[in-house]
């Protein structure tokens, strides 16, 4: 009963919910949940889930947009759990990074004044109009998602700045050596590796981002992923970050609905999955082939691995339920690489 008196307090504190519910309800509801049991990982967001469906807080979608032909998306909170969701190492890691507020699906820029914070995060066009992001890894290469070349496109253009908007920003505008370019699968071949390297037609002076060591990625409880792509308004074309918490870093774990590799659609040892449910925490149509980034013990962002497609398990939405992404430490993707003419740094 004292819980429910809380409850209704709380629910009289937030004007207008049925009318929308953005990220400052999400948080205040969040921060909630986590005064209701203090220090509980495994009951905040099975109680997070239950506060959005007492408030009301409900989204639907139709639209499949994520790379892989997810399925159409019904009811975000109203109605059961997704398995990501329930999966223990989603619980644990979600509770460690849930004061990180803002996310890609509604995300921050990464301009911090004057400054971009991950300038070696580029947007990429094809020749046929394609987005996708990428991240400068030498100062003639790119790399990217392999699938950013199927469907009849050719990485055409790659945009350092802040937005694809060229007219209105100092941005720099690369053309692209298509015959230096390429990805490392046939498409829809996941398990070649979803890697893809866009060579540039000139070097250029930005700083380039070296890949983390296998270590930093393995023990990560989040990553950073930074791109352009599409935001729960429909638009893209931004350069935004968000953290997404680490269900999985090598998909050769399990949980209790079965091995990481069946139930998530994930190729052991060279991918990771990361998911944040509930809260639009993810990557999104355009993201593809964005940078994945761990933080380091001194404080910087190494390069862990790039952005590929949604998770295969019943997901809710087309964007918003979890991701996977090919790790760029792997010794057949780094091996790649190097023949492809890239010798990344770890």
């Amino acid at each position: 009963m004292r819980l429910w008196l809380i409850l209704a307090f709380f629910v009289l504190s937030l004007p207008s919910l049925a009318c929308a519910f953005d990220i400052q309800k999400q948080m205040k509801t969040l921060d909630f949940a986590k005064s209701l049991d203090p220090g509980n990982e495994a009951r905040l967001l099975p109680t997070y889930r239950n506060l959005l469906e007492t408030l009301g807080a409900t989204s639907a979608s139709t639209n499949s947009t994520l790379p892989g032909e997810r399925r159409p998306a019904a009811a975000i909170v109203n109605g059961a759990s997704t398995i990501v969701e329930r999966d223990s190492r989603t619980l644990t890691n979600f509770a460690a990074v849930s004061s990180d507020r803002e996310r890609v699906w509604l995300g921050v820029t990464t301009k911090l004044g004057a400054a971009d914070l991950f300038p070696d995060s580029v947007a990429i066009k094809s020749d046929q109009g394609a987005l996708c992001s990428g991240v400068l890894v030498a100062p003639d290469a790119v790399v990217t998602a392999g699938h950013c070349f199927c469907r009849g496109n050719t990485p055409k253009w790659v945009i350092f700045g802040t937005t694809t908007d060229i007219g209105g920003q100092n941005a720099r505008v690369v053309a692209v050596k298509a015959d230096k370019s390429q990805a490392k699968m046939q498409c829809g071949a996941y398990a070649d590796g979803d890697v893809g390297v866009v060579a540039l037609a000139e070097a250029v002076d930005i700083p380039f981002r070296k890949v983390a060591p296998a270590t930093a990625i393995s023990n990560a409880k989040f990553i950073r992923v930074v791109g352009f792509g599409q935001t729960e308004t429909g638009t893209s074309g931004s350069k935004l970050m968000v953290d997404v918490p680490v269900t999985s870093a090598d998909c050769k774990g399990s949980s209790d609905a079965g091995p990481d590799a069946s139930v998530y659609g994930c190729y052991p040892e060279i991918e990771l999955v990361a998911s944040s449910p509930l809260t639009n925490a993810d990557s999104c149509k355009g993201d593809s082939g964005g940078g994945a980034y761990v933080l380091l013990s001194d404080g910087s962002y190494a390069l862990a691995a790039v952005v590929s497609r949604g998770i295969k398990t019943p997901s809710i939405r087309p964007c918003g339920d979890g991701g996977i992404y090919p790790r760029l430490d792997v010794a057949s993707i780094k091996q790649w690489l190097a023949a492809s003419g890239v010798t990344t740094n770890p």
